[in-house]
């Protein structure tokens, strides 16, 4: 399976990177393996941004509403507003990426509170 688990993704971030997803693999385009990596990163919190791997619009085109709505109804809404509109422009802009907080049972679907780190 191509990618980082997320143990790997997890001693990332522990040393201060970052680690983005491509939205084929949240669709499943690239088959179940990476689908259930990147849920098990996105529900631990260590999912910071999203790639759209577009290529053109015909080949691959962006399709990055289906990737919010998934990471939304897995990590509610406020993680997903922040791994998909907030961070871009941070990182844009200069500034820290925030990170969410791991995802319980009880909180799928509902609104959690993000740090700045």
């Amino acid at each position: 399976m191509p990618g980082i688990s997320a143990g790997m993704a997890d001693l990332l971030e522990q040393n201060d990177a970052f680690v983005q997803v491509t939205a084929p693999a949240i669709q499943g385009l690239f088959g179940r393996g990476p689908r259930k990596s990147w849920e098990e990163m996105a529900k631990a919190g260590l999912v910071h941004l999203i790639a759209s791997d577009a290529h053109s619009a015909g080949m691959r085109p962006p399709q990055l509403s289906k990737s919010y709505e998934a990471l939304r109804r897995l990590a509610g809404d406020e993680a997903a507003r922040a791994i998909m509109l907030e961070n871009p422009a941070r990182l844009f802009a200069g500034k820290k990426l925030l990170r969410t907080e791991p995802v319980s049972r009880r909180w799928i679907g509902a609104r959690r509170p993000h740090r700045e780190q």
